[in-house]
């Protein structure tokens, strides 16, 4: 099995990235009923476990009083022993006072003052498996990516913890340059699903941080079964042209991009005759393509870049 961790070839990009950042830890939202058409208890089972597969490790699985399907699915994880040990199950509760969504539209003086408050009056800010996380979210996207980072920053050494929507459409740049300011928690869902817009989608947030040598310690090596069961579950498609899922985005049609691929392809084939020759690396150097599409579970084979081989033959 292929991880992302475990690339076969090397990414140049990953390599010789001047960006600052650690690898953030994910925190899945997508089992929240939030959707249009609600998930049954099999199908919330189906999707934890391919969660768990995906080697997530944070994952919120319902609000504190949801249904009676919810209950059923939790007591199912619980008395069947489905939760592995070094998975944390999450449940979200709203307070009485959620000063933290305001985030965006505060001082942010203000929001400090309010999270130390909080800090003090919960007493478990010591490191460890006590400490206390605060979630920054930008429920509502009101401000550009930028902006939103630079928030994060300032915040770095007391709030780890983001929450992002995508009513801009932004909520990926607004969460990899947040990870670069130092937030260390991003929570969200698969394939930009969630209420309104969506939040934002944790596989092109883990992917592009991946090009940019941040490894997301996630399994993303069978993308495509991935995306039948997150389809089937929520009974959204995912678009054709979204980034490294969509059925068109390894496809090129236009013939100068087909010509540019086909000499891009041959240069790099000869690069990585030279290095195995000389016992190098083999450094993925794609204009078209960040990352190997193998490591997705892709391939020219099954269909992928299929108009390529048009030009030539």
């Amino acid at each position: 099995m292929v991880t992302m961790g475990e690339a076969r070839i090397t990414t140049s990009m990953a390599c010789n990235s001047t960006r600052t950042g650690s690898t953030p830890a994910f925190a899945m939202s997508c089992l929240l009923p939030t959707l249009a058409c609600l998930m049954m208890a099999d199908q919330k089972l189906i999707f934890f476990c391919l969660l768990v597969k995906w080697r997530f490790k944070e994952i919120k699985i319902t609000y504190s009083s949801a249904s009676d399907t919810d209950f059923s699915f939790v007591q199912y994880l619980i008395e069947n022993i489905e939760i592995p040990d070094d998975v944390w199950i999450q449940l979200a509760m709203i307070s009485s006072e959620d000063h933290s969504k305001l985030l965006l539209v505060q001082e942010l003086e203000f929001s400090l003052q309010v999270c130390k408050a909080v800090e003090t009056a919960w007493g478990k800010a010591r490191p460890g498996i006590d400490h206390i996380i605060f979630n920054l979210p930008a429920t509502v996207e009101i401000a550009p990516p930028n902006h939103y980072a630079d928030q994060i920053k300032y915040f770095a050494t007391h709030i780890s913890d983001l929450h992002l929507h995508n009513d801009r459409g932004t909520a990926v740049a607004a969460a990899e340059l947040a990870v670069f300011g130092g937030a260390e928690t991003v929570e969200g869902c698969l394939f930009s699903n969630g209420e309104c817009t969506g939040n934002v989608d944790l596989v092109t947030l883990a992917l592009n941080l991946y090009t940019q040598g941040i490894t997301p310690n996630l399994n993303f090596s069978d993308i495509q079964k991935a995306i039948d069961i997150v389809t089937s579950c929520n009974d959204l498609p995912v678009h054709p042209r979204h980034p490294y899922a969509g059925e068109l985005v390894f496809m090129a049609i236009s013939g100068s991009h087909q010509d540019a691929i086909k000499k891009i392809f041959e240069a790099q084939g000869i690069h990585h005759r030279k290095n195995a020759e000389n016992s190098k690396l083999k450094m993925w150097d794609m204009l078209y393509m960040s990352l190997d599409i193998a490591n997705l579970g892709c391939s020219c084979a099954s269909g992928n870049y299929f108009a390529l081989y048009s030009v030539q033959e």
